[in-house]
């Protein structure tokens, strides 16, 4: 019993540590918007800021996973505004929330699994690959909707996006389910370990009998369907699938990524950082907001703050790489 409580305790201290850099950087950031603005720390404005972050968070466990997997996806924004208007577009047509919620997930795997495939057999890089199927599915958002939103939603598609459980938004819930989901896959099973392996060094994975390109397919396939999660929560926050929707979400899924230490050459990362990314954005977003900054200095910090993780990351890397030398 005193072994396990060891162990336990040993777990934790870990944990604690690992996230040490990223718990000071959100207290800080959270200390200075309070002073700011008393109003912030609110229970009201707290959940306000959870329930603002549970569509990139969800979005941002998938491309973790992605990354971790040595890739990205520059195209989850335009998929999950397509995920959001054919789930309102097949309510409107009489099918049940079961059916629109089955349909957007199809989409976002089916676009997600082609993305993976075209990458894996034709060696385009994904970025670039993704960037041009953004233009696509962008498109094709505005031919089957003619550039007109969605409306006439039912109360039951609605209620996902604006109804509490115990006062806690529903959003939120999914973000957590979502989330706990991502950390089961990467820690308890064989998918996971495979995917951290690729990432990690392909070509020793490759020579240890993993199939590589069935484990970018997943991968790829898993962050289509987080696209396609945020997308139904966008439109039934929204009240209506509109056109634009999800544009500028890759980059929130990415921010929320790199901010919570998933290495942007592969191979690390963790659900965890994934969650203190998101609330980190999500300070960002509706602290700078309280203290009446502009909101295009949003921009701004988004894009510095992923520049930042960057260069952290790769300097890291490098130390530990003198270090084994050294070693």
């Amino acid at each position: 019993m005193e072994q396990e409580e060891k162990r336990a305790g040993g777990r934790l201290l870990r944990i604690l540590v690992k996230y040490s850099g990223l718990m000071l950087v959100l207290v800080l950031m959270v200390v200075i918007v309070t002073v700011k603005n008393p109003n912030f720390i609110k229970i009201e404005n707290v959940i306000g800021v959870l329930r603002q972050m549970s569509i990139y968070g969800v979005m941002g466990v998938g491309m973790a996973i992605l990354i971790i997997n040595g890739y990205f996806d520059l195209s989850v924004g335009a998929i999950a505004g397509l995920c959001g208007v054919l789930a309102a577009m097949v309510m409107n047509a009489g099918g049940n929330m079961v059916a629109a919620i089955l349909t957007a997930l199809a989409a976002g795997i089916a676009i997600g699994v082609f993305d993976g495939l075209v990458v894996c057999t034709t060696k385009i890089p994904a970025f670039v690959f993704t960037l041009a199927m953004t233009q696509v599915v962008r498109g094709a958002i505005y031919l089957i909707t003619g550039g007109s939103p969605v409306t006439g939603l039912t109360k039951g598609y609605l209620a996902i996006g604006k109804d509490s459980w115990f006062g806690v938004p529903i959003p939120i819930y999914v973000m957590f389910a979502v989330m706990f989901l991502g950390w089961v896959l990467l820690n308890h099973t064989a998918m996971g370990r495979s995917i951290y392996a690729t990432g990690g060094n392909p070509t020793a994975a490759r020579y240890s009998g993993l199939k590589i390109n069935r484990i970018t397919l997943f991968s790829f396939g898993l962050c289509g369907a987080a696209a396609a999660v945020g997308g139904i929560l966008l439109s039934s926050k929204l009240q209506s699938a509109q056109p634009t929707m999800g544009v500028s979400y890759e980059m929130d899924a990415i921010s929320v990524a790199a901010i919570g230490g998933t290495s942007l050459a592969g191979g690390e990362g963790s659900i965890g950082g994934v969650l203190l990314g998101a609330m980190i954005l999500g300070v960002i977003n509706n602290g700078m907001v309280m203290m009446g900054i502009n909101s295009y200095w949003q921009m701004v910090v988004k894009g510095t703050v992923i520049a930042g993780a960057v260069i952290i990351d790769i300097a890291r890397k490098s130390s530990n790489g003198r270090k084994t030398k050294k070693a």
